[in-house]
């Protein structure tokens, strides 16, 4: 138990878990979420900035690594720029009163499925030939399961006043 207090990333990361729970408990809406909306603008900018040139590089100038780590630098960049229109969106959303019909939609969505584009474009980049990058035998048949699952949600949710 001595060694968890040692480590002192984990510690910090608790301590600042701890903050944001304390937080969103005792400060009224909309401050918390605004207040994540501008830090993760801001981290998401920072690191879209950080790989923008090579992102540029890569895109425009055709500069490609072998082992296909020019995926990660351009998912990191797609993630960071999802990241960076999630919180603006978030910012636009309570200035204008917390609108329900923006909820919900393909323009509210847009910063997460960047962000889903830009993790699947980190998942399939292998930079390093020793690690194995095949997937258990399953995946596939897993990934088509989860989304049938969701287009039938989706369908009974939308189908069901019918």
């Amino acid at each position: 138990m001595t060694r968890l207090f040692q480590n002192r990333l984990l510690m910090n990361g608790f301590i600042l878990l701890v903050i944001y729970v304390m937080m969103g408990i005792s400060i009224p809406n909309p401050f918390v979420s605004s207040a994540m909306s501008l830090l993760s603008m801001m981290a998401g900018g920072a690191m879209f900035f950080r790989y923008a040139e090579t992102s540029y590089r890569i895109l425009f100038h055709g500069e490609r690594s072998e082992g296909g780590g020019h995926l990660a630098i351009l998912g990191a960049s797609i993630q960071s720029a999802g990241v960076v229109y999630s919180g603006l969106f978030s910012l636009l959303w309570i200035y204008f009163g917390q609108q329900p019909e923006w909820t919900g939609t393909a323009v509210s969505s847009f910063g997460r499925g960047m962000i889903a584009v830009g993790f699947w474009m980190m998942t399939v980049s292998v930079d390093d030939p020793t690690v194995p990058s095949k997937y258990p035998s399953g995946f596939w048949r897993m990934v088509l399961i989860a989304c049938a699952i969701v287009v039938a949600f989706v369908a009974g949710t939308h189908f069901s006043n019918i």
